[in-house]
């Protein structure tokens, strides 16, 4: 227990008690000092000269003590979490990644060009380098989702398995199942996890509404963020003339997109290119990790124990005092 003046109170208005307390301790303590007339001098010095008469007080101030002491205890003090101490526990996050055929449109990245899908590995690889301290689950799907990795905070293993994604073989693998994905990362998640689910597409497969799998995300306290991976992009194809660039549409169903984070409490993303959707990571992780700060800091723990032992002293040594130790004398 503090008995700094930064200790906080969840009744501080209490601490008004104090007055009339202080006026009960004052005329108890006048009440209990005697008069003596200018005859009764020699008596006094020579009775000064006794502990038992420079102590006779003693019980009453060990009373006064407890009587503040309990003013204070019906402030009703609090400790907080110490940031320091907390600052290690990180974020639950579900990496949901589209995997569909369109996923290998080549798209340029960092002075180069490449695939979608290796694209999103190669930023997703360095997100997940600088968050030391959150625990990631690793979701993908085309007409069917998979889990990769459950929730794990070894992130060399997660990084490993998203390495070994790739893209559907045949037709019959190919689709892009939004709400199944969703429905399965949440399974995986308790309560205030997070859901980052990418995809360049919309919803064509699958057995579950992705509005209705939002609904059920909401239910369960996971915040879904959604990313929508535009930007112009190419794949090679044979034709009359040889191998040559064939554009890859963008086909967004951004109103969906949109209203799954809103369901859910969390923010649409429309990421044109890898640079921004590496900015869009750290920006969904910093916004969660301040609103995890933000949510510690209004917890509180009650801080009692001391203050309570100290009154249950003060209150056994008033009587002791009074009765065996000093064997009070009455005014």
């Amino acid at each position: 227990m503090s008995f700094l003046p930064s200790t906080n109170f969840a009744h501080p208005a209490l601490f008004l008690l104090l007055i009339p307390a202080s006026i009960a301790v004052f005329a108890r303590f006048r009440a209990r000092t005697p008069s003596f007339s200018s005859g009764d001098a020699p008596l006094l010095s020579a009775a000064s000269r006794s502990w038992r008469v420079r102590l006779r007080s003693l019980p009453e101030v060990f009373e006064a003590l407890a009587l503040f002491l309990s003013v204070w205890l019906l402030a009703y003090p609090q400790r907080f979490p110490d940031p320091a101490q907390e600052s290690a526990e990180g974020l639950a996050i579900a990496l949901v990644i589209d995997r569909s055929s369109s996923m290998q449109a080549i798209i340029p990245y960092d002075g180069s060009e490449m695939r979608r899908i290796d694209g999103v590995k190669a930023v997703t690889r360095e997100f997940l380098s600088k968050r030391a301290n959150d625990q990631f689950s690793l979701i993908t799907f085309a007409r069917y989702p998979e889990t990769n990795t459950p929730l794990t905070p070894n992130r060399s293993v997660l990084a490993d398995f998203l390495q070994l994604v790739e893209l559907p073989e045949t037709e019959a693998e190919d689709g892009t199942a939004i709400g199944d994905a969703l429905v399965l990362a949440a399974a995986h998640l308790e309560e205030k996890s997070i859901i980052i689910l990418l995809t360049d597409g919309q919803n064509n497969r699958g057995e579950t509404d992705p509005a209705e799998a939002a609904k059920l995300a909401a239910g369960a306290g996971v915040v879904v963020y959604t990313i929508g991976l535009g930007g112009d992009g190419y794949v090679m194809q044979d034709t009359f003339f040889g191998r040559q660039p064939v554009g890859v549409p963008v086909s967004l169903d951004e109103k969906l997109m949109t209203s799954i984070a809103e369901e859910t409490g969390g923010r649409y993303y429309r990421a044109d290119n890898l640079d921004e959707l590496a900015r869009f990571y750290a920006d969904i992780a910093e916004r969660e990790t301040v609103k995890l700060r933000n949510e510690r800091e209004r917890r509180s723990e009650p801080d009692l124990e001391a203050g309570l032992a100290l009154l249950l002293a003060f209150l056994v040594l008033a009587p002791i005092a009074r009765h065996l130790l000093l064997k009070r004398m009455d005014p």
